[in-house]
C-alpha cells in the first residue's frame, strides 16, 4: 500500500493582508494534476462503489469524482486521490491491469468559490488572530450582522466581504459598534460589506416582522425562547409586555387569541410594533403604547380595569370560519377580561430595575377594593422577568438576583391575602427560571468530575469521556454506547473539541426541554450558528451522515424545493420550519427508497428490499425477532411481493408505536379474557381516538408480526411485547425470562422509549439517527442507573 502522503490535499493559498487590505479573490485559484480511471460509462456504479469503499476516490470536499470524457457520452473519468501512478496501491494497480483501463491526468481547477469562509480567513489574517477568530454571524433577512472584537476592527471590511461572499441571499453585512444608545439600548453599526440598508424583514412563530435593524432592538437566537413563553399563555389572557420591542412576544400571543398592551420606549420601536401589528392582523388584540416601562407598569392595572379590550372577536382559521358560516353560526364576542394574566419583561440587562414599580401598581388606594376583588378571585399575575446572573449554583443563583432585585423590603410587598403576594409570584417565576432542582445539578456535576480530564489546569469533556458520561450504562435499547458521539458537536459549543462545565450544564438543560430532540437536530445541522438553515448546509449534513452504502436520497426532489425553494434559491429554515421539514424527511426517504429500488415500476418491491428500506429507516426500534420475520409481510398479499401501500402502512406502524401500545394495553386490560383480536383493536382504537388512527392494513400488520405470522389469534399484552419492545426476546432465549404482563410493561417504561420520535430521529441517516431518537431515553432513564 502507498503511503497517505501521496493522497491529494488542497493547500489555501496564504496571502497575508496589511489592514484595509482589498481581497483578490484570483489569489485563491489553484489547479491540481491527479489521477483519473477512464472507464465506460456503463460500468461507472460498479467502479464507484469498489473504489469508495477502498478509499481511493478523490476525497477533496465539494469536487466531483466523475467527469464527463469530452466527444466521448460511452466513458467517464473517475478522479482518483492520488497524483501519480507510483503511488497507487497494489489492489487498485490490479483492477487497472485486468480491465485495461487508461489512466490519464486530470487537472482540478479551484477558485475562490472553492474554499470556506474560515480557510479563506486564516490564510488572510495574521497568524497571531487565528484562536477565537469569530465566524458566525446573526442573519436577518438579507441583513448578517457580527459583533467583531477590538483586535479585528483592522480587518472588518475583510470579514464583512467574505462573509458576504460565501452566504447566498445576503446584501448586507454590518458589525456592532461600540457605542449603545443609552436611552433605547440598541447596538449602532456600521456597513462593512454590500449595501447600506437595514431594513429587514423576518419571520418568526408564523408571524411577519418589518423593522430598522439600526434603530431597534433584535436577537434572532430567541426565537425559541419568545416561543416557550407564549405557549404558556391561554386564549383570552390578557398580557402586559412591558419591553415589547417590535412585537416578538406580543403579536404570537395575540394570534394565540391572548390580548396584549404592548409598551416600548423606543419611539421606533412602537413604530414598527404597531405596523407589524397591522401586517399579521392582531390590531384589534394589541393595544401599542410608548411609554418608560416603569410608567407603564403602575398606569396597566388601571387601564385594564376602566378601558378592557371590548367588541373583540376570537381569531379563527379559514376553517373554522367556512364551518361556521356552513353551520350558519355566529361568532361570539370574547368575555372582557380586566385582570392582567402575565407581564413580560425581557431587557435582561435592565429588568429587575423595574420590579420596584409593581407595589405602586397594585397598591391600596381609592381603587384597592376593585383591584382586590378582580386579582382576588383570579390570583396575582405572573411576572416574566428575564434577567443575568453568572451563579450556577441554583440557591447562589436566586440570592444573587434577589439582591439585584432588592428584593425583601416589606414595606415593597403588596399584600392582596395572607399567602398571596405579589413579590411571592415574581420569587416563584424566577425559581423556575434560574435552574432544575439542587440534587440534579449535583448530579450533573458529580457525574462531569468523575469523568472530566485536566487541560491547561481546568476541568473538560473530550470525545470520548463525554460519550461515557451521557450514555445510559444500562441496556435500554439496541443502540451502542459510541454512537451518542454525534452528540459531543451540539454540547461543544465553543468548537474547541472540548466540553466545559458550563457547556455540559447547557447541554443537560437542553435536554429537559419537550423539544430536545428537533432542537439538537436544529443546531446540528445549523453548521454556521447563523439560526437558519440553508439548502446547502440542509445537504451536507444530511449527505455526511448516510453511509456509503446507503439508498441514495435526490435532494433536487420536488419535495426538498417545497420546503427550501430551488436548489440555488435562498429560502432559509427558522426552527419551526426545520421542524416540521424533519417531521416529514423520514417519508421523503421511505418514497424515495421504494421508487429506486421498484426499478421496472410495477408497485412492488421483493422482501429482501423491503427488509433493507427497514433495516436502514427504522432497524433500531424493532426486536430481532420482528427484523428477522419482516419477509413475511409478502404473505400478507397475493404474489409474493410488496406494495408501496404495505411499505408505508409498516412505517405509519412504527411511526405511531406509542400510540399502537397505549391501544393494546387499554383494550386487552378491558376484555375479559385479557386478550383481543384485530376487529376489537380497531374498534377499541375508533372509540379511543377522535378519528379512526389505524386502518385495517395497518391493524393486520401488527396482529401479523404479533402473531408471529398468524394475524387471526386473539393476543394478550405478552404477545405484542416482540413488536412494543426493540429488546424483547424469546423467554427461552432471554438472560431473564419474560412472565407476566406487569414485567413487560416495566421493561417499557423503564426505556422510556418514544416512538414517536422516529420520524424525526430517522431523518439523520444510519450513524446519527440511533443518538437523536434516544435523547428522550438519555433524559429520563440513565441517570437512574447511576445512582
Amino acid at each position: 500500500m502507498a503511503s497517505t502522503s501521496y493522497r491529494v490535499t488542497a493547500v489555501t493559498p496564504i496571502r497575508r493582508l496589511a489592514p484595509g487590505e482589498s481581497l483578490n479573490r484570483e489569489d485563491f485559484r489553484q489547479s491540481i494534476s491527479v489521477l483519473g480511471l477512464k472507464i465506460p460509462a456503463s460500468r461507472t456504479t460498479e467502479f464507484m462503489k469498489y473504489l469508495k469503499l477502498k478509499g481511493s476516490l478523490l476525497q477533496l470536499p465539494k469536487v466531483k469524482t466523475v467527469e464527463q470524457v469530452e466527444g466521448e457520452d460511452d466513458a467517464r473519468i473517475l478522479l482518483l486521490d492520488f497524483y501519480s501512478t507510483d503511488s497507487l496501491p497494489e489492489d487498485i494497480s490490479e483492477i487497472i491491469k485486468r480491465n485495461q483501463l487508461d489512466v490519464v491526468p486530470y487537472p482540478v481547477e479551484l477558485d475562490y468559490s472553492y474554499w470556506t469562509a474560515e480557510e479563506v480567513l486564516k490564510s488572510t489574517l495574521p497568524e497571531s488572530l487565528f484562536e477565537g477568530m469569530p465566524t458566525a454571524f446573526t442573519m436577518m433577512g438579507h441583513l448578517a450582522h457580527v459583533n467583531l472584537r477590538e483586535e479585528y476592527l483592522p480587518y472588518k471590511y475583510l470579514f464583512g466581504q467574505v462573509i458576504l461572499d460565501k452566504n447566498k441571499g445576503l446584501r448586507s453585512v454590518v458589525n456592532k459598534t461600540d457605542n449603545i444608545d443609552t436611552t433605547f439600548r440598541f447596538f449602532k453599526m456600521e456597513t462593512i460589506a454590500g449595501e447600506t440598508d437595514t431594513m429587514v424583514e423576518v419571520n418568526e412563530s408564523g408571524c411577519t416582522f418589518r423593522f430598522d435593524f439600526a434603530k431597534v432592538y433584535w436577537n434572532s437566537r430567541l426565537g425559541t425562547e419568545h416561543e416557550r413563553l407564549v405557549s404558556m399563555f391561554q386564549p383570552n389572557d390578557l398580557i402586559a409586555d412591558v419591553f415589547a420591542g417590535v412585537g416578538p412576544f406580543a403579536i404570537p400571543a395575540a394570534r394565540n387569541n391572548c390580548l396584549v398592551f404592548a409598551n416600548d420606549l423606543n419611539p421606533a420601536s412602537a413604530e414598527y410594533l404597531a405596523q407589524n401589528c397591522q401586517e399579521n392582523r392582531v390590531q384589534e388584540r394589541v393595544r401599542v403604547t410608548n411609554l418608560d416601562g416603569r410608567e407603564f407598569i403602575k398606569s396597566s392595572v388601571l387601564e385594564a380595569l376602566d378601558r378592557p379590550f371590548v367588541n373583540v372577536r376570537p381569531i379563527q382559521s379559514s376553517k373554522q370560519r367556512a364551518r361556521q358560516a356552513r353551520l350558519k353560526q355566529t361568532v361570539k364576542e370574547e368575555p372582557v377580561q380586566r385582570a392582567i394574566a402575565h407581564y413580560v419583561m425581557n431587557l435582561p440587562a435592565l429588568a429587575l430595575e423595574f420590579l420596584d414599580a409593581f407595589p405602586d401598581a397594585f397598591r391600596p388606594s381609592e381603587r384597592s377594593k376593585d383591584i382586590k376583588e378582580v386579582y382576588g378571585a383570579r390570583g396575582m399575575p405572573m411576572v416574566h422577568c428575564h434577567c443575568f446572573t453568572r451563579e450556577l449554583d441554583p440557591q447562589q443563583a436566586e440570592a444573587d438576583i434577589l439582591e439585584s432585585a432588592g428584593n425583601g423590603k416589606a414595606e415593597d410587598k403588596v399584600v392582596l391575602s395572607a399567602s398571596s403576594t405579589l413579590g411571592e409570584a415574581a420569587l416563584s417565576s424566577v425559581r423556575r427560571t434560574v435552574a432544575g432542582p439542587e440534587s440534579e445539578i449535583r448530579k450533573w456535576r458529580r457525574l462531569f468530575d468523575a469523568n472530566a480530564i485536566e487541560v491547561n489546569g481546568e476541568r473538560y469533556l473530550d470525545r470520548d469521556s463525554f460519550v461515557k458520561t451521557i450514555a445510559p450504562t444500562a441496556s435500554f435499547t439496541k443502540i451502542r454506547a459510541d454512537q451518542y458521539a454525534i452528540l459531543f458537536s451540539v454540547a461543544d459549543q465553543s468548537s474547541r473539541k472540548l466540553v466545559s462545565w458550563d457547556d455540559f450544564t447547557v447541554f443537560q438543560t437542553l435536554l429537559k426541554r419537550p423539544d430536545a430532540d428537533y432542537l439538537i437536530a436544529f443546531k446540528f445541522f445549523d453548521v454556521d450558528g447563523s439560526g437558519t438553515i440553508d439548502f446547502s448546509e440542509f445537504k451536507n449534513v444530511f449527505a455526511s451522515t448516510l453511509s456509503p452504502d446507503a439508498l441514495p436520497f435526490n435532494f433536487d426532489c420536488d419535495w426538498v424545493k417545497l420546503h427550501l425553494g430551488k436548489r440555488d434559491g435562498t429560502h432559509v429554515l427558522g426552527y419551526n420550519e426545520f421542524t416540521q421539514l424533519m417531521k416529514g424527511l423520514q417519508d421523503e426517504r421511505l418514497r424515495q427508497a421504494f421508487k429506486y429500488l421498484d426499478s421496472n415500476q410495477d408497485g412492488f418491491i421483493s422482501a429482501d428490499q423491503f427488509k433493507r428500506i427497514i433495516l436502514e429507516l427504522e432497524g433500531h426500534k424493532l426486536s430481532d425477532s420482528v427484523l428477522e420475520r419482516l419477509p413475511t409481510l409478502c404473505a400478507l398479499s397475493p404474489g409474493g411481493k410488496i406494495s408501496y401501500s404495505e411499505v408505508v402502512a409498516f412505517h405509519n406502524v412504527i411511526k405511531s408505536m406509542d400510540m399502537v401500545e397505549r391501544v393494546i394495553r387499554e383494550a386487552t386490560s378491558t376484555s375479559k379474557d385479557g386478550r383481543i383480536s384485530q376487529d376489537d383493536f380497531l374498534n377499541y382504537s375508533a372509540r379511543a381516538t377522535r378519528y379512526g388512527l389505524f386502518s385495517p392494513m395497518e391493524a393486520s400488520i401488527i396482529f401479523h408480526f404479533a402473531g408471529r405470522g398468524d394475524g387471526r389469534q386473539r393476543l394478550s399484552l405478552l404477545d405484542f411485547g416482540q413488536l412494543l419492545d426493540p429488546r424483547w426476546q424469546p423467554p427461552v432465549e432471554a438472560s431473564k425470562p419474560t412472565t407476566t404482563a406487569k414485567s413487560i410493561l416495566e421493561t417499557i417504561a423503564e426505556s422510556s422509549y418514544n416512538f414517536a420520535l422516529g420520524g424525526v430521529a430517522g431523518a439523520f441517516g444510519a450513524t446519527m439517527v440511533y443518538p437523536i431518537d434516544l435523547v428522550k431515553v438519555r433524559i429520563e432513564s440513565s441517570f437512574a442507573y447511576r445512582d
